[in-house]
């Protein structure tokens, strides 16, 4: 995304305090929540982002993610205009004029319970909307591994981090990506994240970020998210801001 946005859509730190919550959104941060779409639900997950590092984009395309359960502790994951937000990839793809749609499943792996974090795992692939004629006969293709984990330390407190790996043949082995994301409830209503997160290809291509925002919570089923982000590998930084807005649709 940025001609591709991010934020995830892939990528949350969490409606934090959600065990109780009756939506947990993943959206805005890199970090993805191990929270899955309760049955009977859709969740649409939309944002935009704008930028003045002309280097790699201005004004980013809006992407937009659905989820939708499919039971046996799973969820379905689709989504337009998708990337990793990893600066070295976003370049390559921005080069070659590419935007993504990715398709993926969320899978529960156990609960937060004495002390062990709540857990998932996303198994998502993304391949750009200008190749899907010749799909067959492309050899372009990206495949994501990541594991999800959850711990809260009270009513007010969260952590959630993430790690996993990037299958890709513009780089032609794997992508290391970590990330680590505190989320902080500062109203009834309202939450306040920062984050780092990190990609590693060789020794030689490792880049690091970060990003911070608040999320606001009109009402128990939809959130508006506000964000900053900033990359840097080598000497080349990129730095954004990501508006968002998700919500949940009952079809009971």
């Amino acid at each position: 995304m940025y001609k591709f946005l991010i934020f995830p859509l892939l990528f949350v730190c969490l409606n934090s305090f959600g065990q109780d919550a009756p939506v947990i959104f993943d959206r805005p941060g890199v970090s993805d929540s191990p929270y899955i779409v309760d049955s009977n639900r859709w969740i649409v997950e939309s944002g935009i982002s704008f930028s003045d590092q002309s280097d790699v984009s201005s004004v980013l395309t809006p992407n937009i993610m659905l989820r939708k359960h499919l039971g046996f502790k799973t969820e379905l994951r689709a989504t337009y205009n998708y990337s990793p937000q990893m600066m070295g990839m976003m370049n390559k793809n921005q080069d070659l004029g590419f935007d993504f749609i990715a398709l993926g499943f969320k899978r529960k792996l156990w609960v937060e319970k004495s002390g062990l974090p709540e857990a998932s795992m996303i198994i998502n692939s993304f391949y750009p909307t200008q190749r899907l004629a010749s799909f067959k006969q492309n050899d372009i293709y990206n495949l994501e591994v990541c594991f999800q984990f959850q711990s809260h330390f009270s009513d007010y407190f969260a952590l959630n981090y993430n790690v996993g790996t990037i299958f890709t043949n513009q780089y032609k082995k794997g992508i290391v990506n970590y990330s680590l994301c505190a989320t902080g409830l500062i109203h009834k209503n309202i939450e306040a994240f920062v984050e780092g997160f990190g990609y590693s290809a060789t020794n030689e291509l490792a880049e690091f970020g970060y990003d911070a925002g608040i999320i606001f919570y009109p009402n128990r089923w939809s959130q508006i998210d506000v964000s900053v982000v900033n990359n840097r590998l080598y000497t080349t930084t990129y730095s954004g801001v990501f508006l968002g807005y998700s919500f949940s649709i009952n079809t009971k």
